[in-house]
């Protein structure tokens, strides 16, 4: 069954459509969005690679249904690209203002 909704991405609501209701947010981010900040690789959870903040909460985008998302405020690395307003490339997550302070030391899983 496919469905349309709306996500909140880096301050942006964003409309997906024809997405199927089980698709993980990792894919629907990198695939449907075009986000590809954040990227593919254990899809169990472990690795890190897939991390973005959903509601200040550091999670794993694998693990994590888009669906369920519907209503959070979603950032990705994206937010902190220079190229689309952010911080400088430089910036660690502990000082930039767009994420939660606990982001350098956070890891998913832990």
């Amino acid at each position: 069954m496919t469905d349309a909704f709306v996500l909140r991405v880096n301050g942006v609501d964003r409309e997906v459509s024809g997405a199927w209701l089980g698709e993980s947010l990792l894919y629907v981010l990198r695939e449907r969005l075009g986000l590809p900040g954040s990227k593919t690789g254990c899809e169990q959870g472990e690795c890190g690679s897939c991390s973005v903040f959903v509601d200040g909460a550091l999670v794993c985008a694998c693990l994590v249904l888009a669906a369920a998302a519907v209503g959070t405020e979603i950032l990705t690395v994206e937010v902190f690209s220079p190229t689309t307003g952010g911080s400088s490339p430089t910036c660690s997550a502990r000082s930039c203002a767009k994420a939660p302070s606990s982001a350098a030391s956070a890891r998913p899983g832990s």
